[in-house]
C-alpha cells in the first residue's frame, strides 16, 4: 500500500458509524487513542523495517547495566516528579526532550523554549525522557513527565490488587469490527498484538490519569501547551481530558509535517466526543502548513521561533567553500533507497564535494547500511549536536519527506528530494528539486551555475514574527476562555 492509500484506509475507519463509541474503562474511544499508531503499524507493514544484525541475547553484564540505567531513570523521573509541584503557573508546558537543545549551559525545547524569553507569563515545563533517558540540566521551570505513568507502573508491580481489568467487554467487538473494514490486510497475529497492547493500557490508564489530574489542579495554568497532543496518543489524550474537563485552554506547536494525526473523516470530525481529543488551538509554522489540517482545532499561524533564531545565527556556519556541500536526512529504513544513489553519485562526481550523513535519531553508524562509504574521504557522519547548524553550512540538503527540507528553505538552501510516494504524499511539488537514480542526482549538482537557493522564500511556508504573534494568540485565547 501506498502512504496515500493508507491514508484513504484510515478515513474509510473513520466514517464507519460506530467505530469511535468502543471505549477503555476510563471513557477514552479505543480507534481515537489507537488510530495514530494503527497508521504507522500499516505503513510499517507497506515498508518493512530490516532486522537488526547482531541480535546476539545480552550477557549478565549488560543486564546488570540495564538494571542500573533503568534505576538511575527512575530516580531522575522521582526527583522531579510533578507530584512534587505545590505552586501554580501561567502556563503548563509538556514537550519531549528529543525536540531540545542546548542553551547556554541548559536544554531547551526547540518549539516552545521562547517561552522562557516572555517575562509576563510564569511557565513550568513538563519534559518526558528519551529513550529512558534525561539531559542534565534544563533551562526554566521544569519536572519530569514520566512519573506520572511510572507511579501507576510501579503501584500495579508491587499491588496485589490490580487497578485495570484483564478483559476489556468492547475490545473484541472493536478488533473484529476494524477487522470488517480493513478486509484481509490484519492477520490473527497482528489482531493479538494490538489486543495485548490495548489491554495494557487499559490496566494502567485510570491510575494515569488520577496523577495528571491530581498535578493539573495544584498548578492551574491558564493555558496548556502539549507537543504531540492531537496525535491521539493515550498519554497525552488523558492530559487533554483532564484539561477539558477542568475547562482549561489547550494548544500544540507544530513541530513537523502534518500527517493523518491532523487530517480526520468528516464522520468523525462531526462525532459529539471528537473534539474532547484535539487541542483548542494548533499554532503553525504558517498558512501553508495550516491548510492541511482538518479537525475541530482552531489554527493559528504563529511562524517558528527557533528557526528565526538560528537563521540570525548562521553566518557563523556559512563559510566559503571550495566544494560542493551535500547534506543527507536519514530516516532510518525510509530512506535506504537513496544510500546506494548517493554512493554511485559520490563515484561518478567530476569537481570536489562533501557528504554529511546525519543519522537519524536512533540510528548508528554501525548499522551497516552505511558500510560502502567508508572508502570515501569526503564523507561525515553526524548524530548529535544542532541539525540547524549542518543546514547552514551546506549547499543542498538531500532527503525524503523529512521536515528539514522544508526547513532548508529559511536557511536559502536548496532541497533535493528523492523521488516516490512518500515524497508525493508529504512534500509539495514547489519545494526544491526531485531525483529518482543517481544520474538525475549528479545531473542537478553538476549543472553549471545551478541555483543553490530554492525556487520558494520562506515566506511561502513560514509566518513571521513568532513571539509577537504568539503574545497575541495568549491575550486573546485567555480573555475569549475568561
Amino acid at each position: 500500500m501506498s502512504p496515500a492509500e493508507i491514508r484513504e484506509l484510515i478515513w474509510k475507519v473513520d466514517n464507519e458509524p460506530g467505530i469511535p463509541d468502543y471505549s477503555l474503562s476510563n471513557g477514552l474511544s479505543i480507534w481515537l487513542i489507537f488510530r495514530h499508531d494503527f497508521y504507522y503499524f500499516l505503513l510499517a507493514k507497506a515498508v518493512p523495517e530490516p532486522a537488526p544484525a547482531g541480535n546476539a541475547e545480552k550477557g549478565l553484564l549488560q543486564k546488570i547495566q540495564g538494571r542500573i540505567s533503568f534505576a538511575r531513570y527512575v530516580w531522575n523521573a522521582y526527583r522531579k516528579s510533578p507530584l512534587k509541584v505545590k505552586q501554580r503557573f501561567d502556563v503548563l508546558n509538556i514537550c519531549t526532550t528529543a525536540g531540545s537543545y542546548l542553551s547556554g549551559s541548559c536544554y531547551r525545547s526547540r518549539m516552545s523554549g521562547f517561552l522562557d524569553d516572555i517575562p509576563e507569563i510564569h511557565t513550568l515545563h513538563v519534559f518526558y525522557s528519551h529513550n529512558k533517558a534525561f539531559h542534565k540540566k534544563y533551562c526554566g521551570n521544569h519536572c519530569f513527565a514520566d512519573f506520572l505513568s511510572l507511579k501507576e507502573l510501579i503501584r500495579q508491580k508491587v499491588s496485589v490488587r490490580k487497578r485495570g481489568p484483564a478483559h476489556l467487554p468492547e475490545l473484541d467487538s472493536f478488533l473484529n469490527h476494524l477487522r470488517t473494514i480493513t478486509g484481509n490486510i490484519l492477520s490473527d497475529k497482528d489482531i493479538l498484538g494490538f489486543k495485548d497492547a490495548i489491554l495494557l493500557c487499559n490496566s494502567y490508564i485510570k491510575g494515569y490519569e488520577e496523577n495528571v489530574r491530581r498535578f493539573v489542579q495544584r498548578v492551574r495554568p491558564g493555558l496548556m501547551i502539549i507537543e504531540d497532543g492531537n496525535y491521539g496518543n493515550w498519554l497525552t489524550a488523558v492530559i487533554i481530558k483532564v484539561a477539558k474537563e477542568m475547562q482549561l485552554v489547550t494548544a500544540e506547536i507544530q513541530h513537523g509535517v502534518f500527517d493523518v494525526a491532523f487530517q480526520y473523516g468528516d464522520r468523525l470530525i462531526s462525532h459529539k466526543d471528537f473534539s474532547k481529543y484535539k487541542t483548542d488551538y494548533v499554532l503553525t509554522f504558517g498558512p501553508y502548513f495550516t491548510r492541511y489540517i482538518r479537525s475541530t482545532s482552531r489554527n493559528i499561524s504563529i511562524g517558528n521561533h527557533y528557526l528565526e533564531l538560528k537563521k540570525l545565527q548562521s553566518g557563523a556556519f556559512n563559510s566559503k567553500s571550495n566544494s560542493t556541500r551535500l547534506l543527507f536526512i536519514s530516516q532510518r529504513h525510509l530512506t535506504n533507497p537513496i544510500i546506494p544513489i548517493l554512493y554511485k553519485a559520490l563515484k561518478m562526481m567530476d569537481k570536489p564535494v562533501e557528504l554529511t550523513i546525519r543519522l537519524h535519531p536512533s540510528e548508528s553508524v554501525n548499522t551497516g547500511r552505511y558500510e560502502m562509504f567508508k572508502e570515501f574521504k569526503n564523507v561525515s557522519f553526524s548524530h548529535a549536536g544542532d541539525i540547524y547548524d549542518l543546514v547552514a553550512g551546506t549547499d543542498y540538503v538531500i532527503g525524503l519527506y523529512s521536515t528539514v527540507l522544508f526547513e532548508a528553505v529559511y536557511f536559502d538552501k536548496m532541497p533535493v528530494v528523492y523521488r516516490n510516494d512518500f515524497s508525493d504524499e508529504f512534500l509539495p511539488a514547489e519545494l526544491g528539486l526531485r531525483f529518482g537514480n543517481a544520474e538525475e542526482l549528479v545531473n542537478l549538482i553538476r549543472k553549471e551555475g545551478n541555483e543553490t537557493r530554492s525556487a520558494v522564500s520562506r515566506d511561502f511556508f513560514w509566518s513571521a514574527g513568532s513571539i509577537e504573534n504568539f503574545r497575541a494568540f495568549l491575550s486573546n485565547s485567555l480573555s475569549r476562555k475568561s
